[in-house]
């Protein structure tokens, strides 16, 4: 058996670096007597047919060529390869549209407003601000519904929305975009995020953003410990996996807890997200994923 970690063109090999730390899943793959290669999805030249097997993993590009991406999954599907997380569940999780259709089965959000690309008029984004009864004190944070990373994503005070709306009115020229409440607990408490692996919890990672930012992940100065979360927000979470589809290979999801004790959900992380295998204090998560590998490439 021969399987690829999908990356992408600027950092082709399977990843080392903070946090992400695959090689730990690799070479628990090829304990197993499984070949692992780091293979970029973008990559016309890579001969997917191949491979056995394609595990999503550091495809970090696929924000900037999603009609790419999603022709190059279902051409894998075509090649009998098996994709994990399964294509059809990627294409669903690239929006974080699929937030508000997690809202409407009861998932609690931050208050949450899409605008559709080439709104018109495009609407005034102090008008959007003040239907979150946003105050002088408050800020919203806007972002692409198909992005990572923090991709242009912006954190406006009120007092600066008429400075914005020039933005504005150009990223909605361009997508679809999000906006939504900023949720202050981010900067003082933290975003907790719950790796699932075969939809069973593994472990969890505390994520703090850097003095002055609220964005915390590490291409922006963000730090990671490991922790435990809260009773309250293990339960949130278990009940936001059950409301995603059966086969799932893994899962992140990403939660604030806000100081009066209510949780939040921020992302679910289906496509590539970094799975901490090096923040899990058993030590044993990579050899569970690998396990769970094996088990569906000899199904």
């Amino acid at each position: 058996m021969k399987i690829a970690f999908a990356t992408y063109s600027k950092s082709p090999d399977i990843n080392y670096g903070p946090n992400v730390r695959d090689d730990l899943l690799a070479s628990a793959l090829r304990r197993q007597g499984i070949a692992v290669d780091g293979a970029p999805w973008d990559d016309s030249t890579v001969d997917w047919s191949k491979f056995d097997g394609v595990v999503l993993r550091t495809t970090w590009n696929y924000h900037l060529r999603l009609h790419d991406f999603i022709k190059w999954m279902n051409a894998l599907k075509l090649l009998g390869v098996k994709v994990f997380n399964a294509p059809e569940v990627v294409a669903w999780n690239c929006s974080k549209k699929y937030l508000l259709e997690l809202q409407q089965k009861g998932v609690a959000i931050p208050a949450t407003r899409l605008v559709s690309r080439r709104t018109e008029p495009v609407p005034r984004f102090s008008d959007i601000m003040k239907r979150f009864s946003v105050d002088a004190s408050r800020s919203v944070v806007i972002k692409p519904c198909v992005s990572l990373c923090a991709y242009e994503t912006h954190l406006v005070p009120f007092k600066d929305a008429d400075k914005f709306q020039a933005k504005f009115e150009q990223m909605v020229r361009e997508r679809d975009v999000l906006l939504q409440e900023f949720v202050p607990e981010i900067k003082t408490s933290g975003e907790w995020g719950l790796v699932y692996l075969n939809k069973v919890y593994s472990h969890a990672v505390l994520k703090l953003a850097k003095t002055g930012d609220f964005r915390v992940q590490h291409f922006h100065g963000g730090t990671v410990r490991h922790g435990t979360p809260s009773r309250a927000v293990r339960d949130f979470c278990d009940n936001v996996m059950s409301r995603l589809p059966d086969d799932l290979l893994y899962a992140r999801v990403d939660v604030i807890q806000r100081d009066d004790g209510t949780v939040l959900l921020m992302e679910v992380e289906l496509i590539e997200p970094t799975l901490f295998f090096d923040a899990d204090s058993s030590g044993h998560s990579a050899t569970v994923l690998a396990d769970e590998i094996a088990h569906r490439l000899y199904q």
